[in-house]
C-alpha cells in the first residue's frame, strides 16, 4: 500500500518553489516530480505510460461507464494545444461515439442517460440521497449544492477534495471533513432506523 501525502496538490506544487521560468529543462523536471506525487507515489516508476488517445479514459477504469452512461458535459473538454499544456484534441459527440464503438462493439451507448434519469428538480423525484461537495473538488460546480427536501440533503465540505469524506479517515484530515462524515453517518443511521413504507399487494 502506497499512501499519498496529505494535501497532495500542495505537495505537487511545492516542486515548483524557486522555479525560474526561463529554465525549461528545470521546469520539465519539476513537472515530472509534481506528476509523480500521484503517478509515482511509490518512487519506483522510471517512466509514465502515456495514453494512446485523449479518449482512452484517462486512467482507463472509467471508460465503460463513460461510454454507457455518458455525462453530457464530457464533450466540453477540448484540448487546444495553445491555451493548455496538452496535445491538440477536439472532443465531440461523434468522436466519443466512434471511440466507444471501437472499444466496446455492440454495447448500447446512452448519451445523456445520467442527466435524464437524475433530474432532482423536485422534492418527489427521489429520496434518501446525500450530495456531498468538497470545496476543492472541480466537479463541485456541477453538484447539488442545496437541500432539495428533508431526504435530499446537500453537505458542503470546506477544505474537502473529491469524495475525501468517503475515504478512510486519516490523522491529517481537516476538521470540516470529519464534521461532514459525522453528519452523513447521522443521516444514514436515521434513515436506516425508519420503518419501510407498506406496499399494497394485489392478487390476480
Amino acid at each position: 500500500t502506497v499512501l499519498l501525502p496529505a494535501w497532495p496538490m500542495r505537495a505537487a506544487c511545492a516542486h515548483f518553489a524557486g522555479a525560474v521560468t526561463s529554465d525549461a529543462p528545470s521546469l520539465l523536471r519539476r513537472m515530472a516530480a509534481a506528476a509523480g506525487v500521484l503517478y509515482n507515489a511509490s518512487g519506483k516508476a522510471r517512466c509514465y505510460a502515456l495514453p494512446r488517445s485523449a479518449l482512452d479514459g484517462g486512467d482507463g477504469i472509467w471508460d465503460w461507464q463513460y461510454c454507457t452512461q455518458r455525462l453530457p458535459q464530457e464533450t466540453y473538454f477540448n484540448l487546444t494545444g495553445g491555451r493548455d499544456m496538452f496535445w491538440r484534441f477536439n472532443k465531440s459527440a461523434a468522436t466519443i461515439a466512434t471511440h466507444c464503438t471501437r472499444r466496446f462493439p455492440g454495447v448500447v451507448q446512452r448519451p445523456g442517460w445520467i442527466a435524464a434519469t437524475s433530474a432532482f428538480s423536485s422534492a418527489g423525484s427521489a429520496s434518501h440521497i446525500i450530495f456531498s461537495n468538497g470545496e476543492y473538488d472541480p466537479w463541485r460546480s456541477g453538484g447539488v449544492l442545496r437541500n432539495l427536501s428533508s431526504t435530499l440533503v446537500a453537505i458542503e465540505v470546506p477544505q474537502g477534495a473529491h469524495h475525501l469524506d468517503l475515504m478512510f479517515s486519516n490523522a491529517d484530515d481537516p476538521e470540516p471533513v470529519r464534521a461532514a462524515r459525522r453528519a452523513e453517518l447521522a443521516l444514514v443511521r436515521e434513515w436506516v432506523a425508519q420503518p419501510l413504507p407498506r406496499v399494497a399487494h394485489t392478487s390476480d
